[in-house]
């Protein structure tokens, strides 16, 4: 049942071969504290509790215990609405409460120093550093994630553009004329020739990985004064945005692709602290 399931998922569903993964280990993850998966109508409330209450005990997060939960209630809508299958209400499950995630973002400081490294990145050939400054500014001025970024083609980039974002959905995003312009010269002087707009220098000339980018933030963190997380671009474009004067919660929800605002509301709290800093610099 399992397997009809992440099939049912991937080619039902849409979801993305990292979600699929996420559901699959969630479950494998279940079946060894108990809980009858391969039955899914045997499976009880108690059981689900009794899984909770020891894999907390082990050290795990409210909010790693609840993918799984979230993992098993989807299977068993899946099984009951879709198999037909005599189980528990799903919606029986419910969600643990989980501390607020705290919200990460660059101060205005730390971007000054990311972009004079790259900017200035004397070591380096002009390809690299015209490459590095562009996937910087990119992230910085977009809310695109790293895997977005990857699989960017060259032909698609333009001051407005479609791509493929998280959840397989097909996502609008714009860019000013001066990153345009980086990546041109990015384009024209790299010595080889590919169909992405980031590309690898090596043999296959395809796309950058991931990894490869999770890599050279690494190496510019080695240079600063603090740790470079590759989601912490995209939190402090939220937060910049909502800085803006005529931005509002409603478009910066839209653009970052949040199905809810309550998500994006957690950005205001940067700009509170921001109001703070400049109530505190009034001097009589």
């Amino acid at each position: 049942m399992v397997g009809q399931f992440l099939t049912y998922l991937e080619y039902n569903k849409n979801c993305s071969k990292k979600t699929i993964i996420t559901y699959k280990l969630s479950l494998e993850c279940l079946r060894n504290y108990w809980v009858n998966i391969d039955n899914p109508e045997a499976i009880k409330l108690r059981e689900i509790l009794l899984f909770e209450q020891e894999y907390r005990k082990k050290g795990f997060t409210a909010k790693s215990t609840n993918v799984k939960i979230s993992a098993l209630r989807s299977y068993l809508k899946y099984c009951s609405e879709v198999q037909d299958l005599n189980t528990m209400n799903y919606y029986k499950i419910a969600i643990l409460k989980a501390p607020d995630k705290e919200i990460w973002f660059f101060y205005d400081e730390e971007r000054k120093a990311i972009l004079n490294i790259v900017e200035n990145g004397y070591w380096l050939t002009r390809e690299l550093r015209l490459r590095n400054k562009l996937i910087v500014n990119i992230l910085f001025r977009t809310w695109m994630r790293v895997d977005e970024l990857c699989n960017l083609k060259a032909k698609d980039f333009r001051e407005d553009f479609q791509f493929i974002g998280k959840g397989s959905k097909l996502r609008w995003g714009y860019v000013s004329p001066d990153i345009l312009k980086l990546a041109k010269k990015y384009i024209e002087i790299r010595s080889y020739k590919s169909e992405y707009l980031i590309a690898s220098s090596q043999w296959d000339h395809g796309k950058l990985t991931t990894q490869a980018i999770r890599f050279l933030l690494n190496q510019i963190s080695k240079k600063v004064w603090f740790h470079i997380n590759p989601h912490k671009f995209r939190h402090t474009f939220a937060t910049l945005l909502l800085r803006v004067q005529d931005s509002d919660i409603y478009s910066v929800a839209k653009l970052l692709g949040h199905k809810s605002i309550e998500t994006t509301q957690k950005y205001l709290w940067y700009n509170n602290q921001h109001l703070k800093k400049l109530v505190n610099s009034i001097e009589l």
